[in-house]
């Protein structure tokens, strides 16, 4: 009875904390890709030691990720800085975006790379 017990009430508390996990969801481009292995990476650790649920979903450039993740399609995205930069300055390829320095301003980041 004891284990029973004990059984029922790690079961429990096991499944409290995949309930109240946070889910989040992260766009990166191809498979086999240097953003899918770092995203990948990234949500193996978040899952495993830091009670997170990261979803990554793959086919998605790095000019489609920076503007989702903005405007809340995603929650975290990897993209190289320029973009930020181009997004932030409503240049190159962000030029006929009309909303692209309100989306730059909902960018935060993580970590970055040169």
């Amino acid at each position: 009875m004891k284990n029973v017990i004990g059984a029922a009430a790690l079961a429990f508390a096991f499944c409290a904390s995949v309930g109240n996990a946070q889910q989040l969801r992260m766009e990166v481009s191809a498979p086999g890709s240097t953003a899918f292995v770092v995203g990948t990476h990234l949500a193996s650790v978040l899952n495993e030691r830091h009670g997170y649920q990261l979803e990554v979903a793959t086919g998605f450039p790095g000019v489609r990720s920076i503007t989702n993740t903005a405007s809340g399609e995603s929650d975290i995205s990897l993209y190289a800085p320029a973009l930020a930069f181009f997004l932030n300055n409503q240049t190159a390829m962000f030029k006929d975006l009309a909303n692209a320095k309100e989306l730059a301003s909902e960018l935060r980041v993580l970590f970055t790379y040169e």
